[in-house]
């Protein structure tokens, strides 16, 4: 993509991480299309960001790198992520004060918040489990909670 002085339509840090995880939950791969300007800098607003998903990635690497498509798809307040023995669920509702994991098709025997390592408490029935999410848990971003 060309570097376009007057476009000043940006897509938010939050826009693009939720892409991500769209994309990394059904075993896709994200590239950002960052055209430098004229004098080869990149735009502060692209650096900005790209810092940003960065320090998120980071925060969250587990969930992402070397991770498959996500176990359960298709479920409006989160995506899944899986790698070895993990199921990564990345919580997409804000407003949710909890989650409800259903077919999980494995016994759960732990949830923690990935970003943290911070053990988070969960109630089994029957066929999944039911995770309460406490708005702290949004504090690094978009939280990812690790059920082993």
């Amino acid at each position: 993509m060309a570097y376009k002085p007057k476009d000043r339509n940006f897509k938010s840090t939050d826009t693009l991480i939720r892409s991500l995880i769209e994309i990394i939950s059904r075993g896709g791969n994200l590239l950002l299309d960052v055209g430098p300007q004229p004098d080869g800098q990149i735009q502060p607003e692209f650096v900005e960001r790209l810092n940003a998903i960065g320090e998120w990635t980071t925060l969250n690497s587990s969930a992402i790198y070397g991770s498959t498509y996500g176990p359960i798809q298709n479920q409006d307040p989160y995506r899944t992520t899986a790698r070895g023995a993990s199921v990564f669920v990345f919580v997409m509702d804000p407003s949710a004060t909890e989650v409800t994991v259903s077919s999980i098709n494995r016994p759960v025997h732990q949830v923690r918040l990935v970003a943290t390592g911070k053990p988070i408490n969960f109630h089994s029935n029957g066929n999944g489990i039911r995770v309460p999410v406490d708005k702290t848990f949004w504090a690094q971003g978009i939280p990812v909670m690790e059920l082993r």
